[in-house]
């Protein structure tokens, strides 16, 4: 999975160096995986927002960057 952030977004995130970057990579990948883009299956509830997130999708959001 793969997420391409702008400097403009970096810098209302409040990052401003690559150190920044790393100390706020797990909080940035939370972002991107939870409140920008879902993965959805699809099901006959119009309201799309109530589908069930991908089991799959799921595991990409649980990804944690520099934690051991």
């Amino acid at each position: 999975m793969e997420f391409q952030l702008k400097r403009i977004v970096l810098k209302q995130m409040s990052v401003n160096t690559v150190d920044e970057l790393i100390e706020y990579s797990n909080d940035i990948w939370r972002y991107c995986t939870q409140e920008w883009l879902r993965l959805a299956l699809e099901d006959t509830n119009k309201n799309i927002t109530r589908w069930k997130t991908h089991p799959l999708w799921t595991a990409i959001e649980q990804v944690r960057f520099g934690e051991d």
